[in-house]
């Protein structure tokens, strides 16, 4: 058991802003990114890239990741 007095403090997790997220549906790393996000009670703006469209090489998502992944 913990002494009250070394517990680290519970804070509120207050956020104001939802954080956005590019996701496909079938991508397994933006599942993983979802459901974390879910566990940790995040806000989330889910905008969909659909990758069969070739939407990961448009130029404004290459303003974000010039990669293109």
């Amino acid at each position: 058991m913990v002494p009250l007095s070394c517990a680290p403090p519970k804070v509120p997790a207050v956020r104001s802003r939802a954080m956005k997220l590019y996701i496909h549906p079938f991508s397994s790393n933006a599942r993983r990114a979802v459901m974390t996000a879910i566990q940790l009670e995040t806000k989330l703006d889910l905008v969909l890239v659909d990758l069969r469209k070739g939407e990961q090489k448009s130029p404004d998502y290459l303003k974000l990741n010039p990669n293109g992944r």
